[in-house]
């Protein structure tokens, strides 16, 4: 109601001066002012519409930026911004200028620009060294997610088996091209077990259907980092995998795997064919353990 009486006043300002000496026309209808300016909504979501409007006295020339130029005493108009936009009127006579701003903020619409980290969590968070944890994440709106300590890319929600060396805090980043979120958890690891000073005994099997050499018994506390394998064959490419066929390393490496060597673990052997002699040292006292030929 206040739009329509200020713009209606504006309207019947030039009758008005006709007939100033036998009507009170109140002061701020005749003095240069910049009588309001406003937007409409003053927030908004991607592509959605606001209105201007505004009303100025007395003035000669009236203006608004960011391309709509110039303008009358009095109006509207309608503006589509893409970001956050600030904007200014001017306004002048002959001896005066005076500006007015508005600002319209813009709210992205699309779900994809809102990343929330919904949960990450490690379980247990306490565990002895070379037992196991997983880490478990449910992230929304996010283009890439990755966590540190070498876990990698990984999707929008999972879960992975860890077997960190020692306390750790895990980082997980979440992303798009608008923003990027992160949460850490942390997993504390009891001290490591001594390395026995002997010279461990381990026997194994072959199996050549597979191209494995499967633990069959190992002496307790010996990891498999402390085991150095090698083969007569360099196109031959091993890696170590728990009984419940987890990969322990990346190929050709033990020097990751903080677990103990127990039944049931595997040496696969890929690469080539015939046969390969696989040896076993024990790096401690570079001591063998033994030597087994596969027919891959």
């Amino acid at each position: 109601m206040r739009k329509i009486i200020i713009m209606s006043v504006v309207l019947i300002l030039s009758f008005v001066s006709f007939f100033s000496g036998c009507v009170n026309v109140p002061e701020e209808f005749t003095q240069f002012s910049i009588y309001s300016f406003e937007a409409e909504p003053s927030v908004i979501n991607q592509g959605e519409s606001a209105n201007l409007s505004w009303v100025v006295i007395a003035a000669t020339a009236v203006s608004i930026d960011n391309g709509i130029n110039s303008v009358a005493l009095s109006g509207h108009r309608i503006v589509f911004p893409t970001q956050n936009t600030t904007y200014i009127l001017t306004a002048s006579n002959a001896t005066l200028t005076k500006s007015a701003t508005v600002a319209i903020t813009v709210n992205n619409a699309s779900n994809e620009s809102q990343v929330t980290i919904v949960s990450f969590d490690i379980t247990p968070s306490i565990i002895d060294f070379g037992e196991y944890a997983n880490l478990s994440w449910v992230v929304t709106g996010a283009t890439s997610v990755s966590i540190d300590n070498g876990v990698g890319g990984v999707a929008l929600s999972g879960h992975r088996t860890i077997i960190p060396a020692e306390t750790t805090m895990y980082t997980l980043t979440a992303s798009n091209a608008f923003t990027s979120k992160h949460v850490s958890v942390v997993i504390y690891v009891r001290n490591e077990p001594a390395t026995p000073p002997e010279t461990p005994h381990i026997s194994c099997t072959t199996d050549s259907t597979l191209n494995r050499i499967i633990i069959a018994t190992a002496d307790a506390n010996v990891k498999w980092r402390h085991i150095a394998i090698t083969t007569n064959n360099q196109a031959v490419t091993w890696q170590v995998f728990s009984g419940q066929g987890l990969a322990l390393d990346q190929p050709n490496h033990t020097d990751g795997i903080i677990t103990d060597v127990i039944a049931g673990d595997y040496i696969q052997l890929n690469g080539t064919t015939g046969n390969v002699k696989v040896t076993m040292r024990y790096i401690p006292t570079n001591s063998l353990l033994g030597t087994w030929t596969v027919n891959v």
